[in-house]
């Protein structure tokens, strides 16, 4: 047998395989992502508003069982009032009520556990007011530098319930 024709046969069969292999998975669709990532938030991240709204109100991708909210500020004080609420009718919605605070610069900390049971977590700041973000408050928030929740995670309780 020519050589040409017998390394060809190889490469064609090879070829043929591969195609075999990939055409179902292009052909399907897309799996979900199956996370409830955070899709809006109002105070939005960097966000500087005039005064402290009354909540602060999360919006994610799925919905969610259960959530772990903190709102603190630059001193790692917590200003909300260590509740949340999910929408019964809407449960990608959650809302934070925040106690009384002056101007400055506030993180939202969340860990929540999405309907499927995933685990998701995320931080972003806001502004109060006009003080300016210096640069020591800016490494401590994008450093982690803000203390994290207390008490038992949205996964701790999840896996309690299972």
């Amino acid at each position: 047998m020519n050589p040409t024709v017998r390394y060809g046969w190889r490469w064609f069969a090879a070829l043929l395989l591969a195609v075999s292999m990939l055409l179902p998975a292009v052909g399907s669709p897309p799996s979900a992502a199956a996370h409830a990532e955070l899709i809006t938030s109002q105070p939005g991240n960097g966000e500087r508003v005039a005064a402290l709204p009354p909540t602060v109100e999360l919006r994610y991708s799925e919905g969610v069982q259960l959530a772990e909210v903190t709102v603190m500020d630059a001193q790692g004080v917590r200003i909300d009032r260590g509740s949340y609420t999910v929408d019964p009718t809407d449960r990608t919605h959650v809302t934070v009520p925040l106690g009384a605070a002056g101007e400055g610069v506030y993180t939202v900390n969340w860990h929540v556990l999405s309907v499927d049971g995933h685990t998701t977590i995320g931080a972003f700041y806001f502004l109060v007011g006009n003080q300016p973000l210096t640069r020591e408050v800016f490494l401590q928030l994008t450093a982690g530098g803000a203390p994290a929740p207390a008490g038992p995670s949205p996964w701790e309780i999840g896996r309690a319930h299972v």
